[in-house]
């Protein structure tokens, strides 16, 4: 009798049962599914950041193109009241556009298209005064009355995920801050 209580112990020593196999293999399922989760939370912010990335780069793009004209063409120009992109531009790349406003609508006109290029249902506007955005993408520019009120607001809206996003920015251009 001692000799089979002996032998049973040895064998119970050799190795590992079939349950504590399946335990082991349900928590290191667990812990590669979180692990999963983790990583597709990391992309997907990771896809956030670089879309409002894009949308910073964008705005500062159109503030720079009113700026490279603002010589010439700060109040007054197709710049001031832009909620959607112009309807035939001018192509200042291939001929002269010696007026200021050709080259206000040929910027415009290419940032629009960089916006829905970029941007998964991209829009902008640009306005001298007051921009009031209304959701989900409707603008209402209020251009300011004063010739001297040289501060611009850009809006961008794109939709993420089914969510609204949005980014409002504003700088003055005034000869003296260039």
């Amino acid at each position: 009798m001692n000799a089979t209580i002996g032998r049973l112990t040895s064998v119970r020593g050799r190795g590992f049962t079939m349950l504590e196999v399946m335990v082991t293999l349900v928590i290191l399922s667990f812990g590669l599914l979180g692990l999963a989760a983790l990583i597709m939370t990391g992309v997907r912010l990771s896809h956030q950041s670089y879309l409002q990335t894009q949308a910073v780069l964008l705005a500062y793009d159109i503030l720079d193109r009113i700026r490279a004209n603002s010589r010439q063409c700060v109040v007054g120009c197709q710049y001031e009241n832009s909620t959607s992109a112009p309807a035939s531009p001018p192509d200042c790349l291939s001929s002269s556009c010696a007026d200021p406003n050709d080259f206000a609508t040929f910027d415009l006109a290419r940032w629009h298209a960089a916006l829905q290029r970029q941007l998964p249902n991209g829009r902008g506007a640009v306005c001298r005064g007051t921009l009031t955005v209304t959701p989900p993408s409707s603008f209402t520019c209020t251009v300011s009355a004063s010739a001297t009120d040289t501060r611009y607001a850009v809006s961008i809206v794109w939709v993420e995920q089914e969510l609204n996003r949005r980014l409002d920015l504003s700088s003055d251009l005034r000869s003296d801050h260039l």
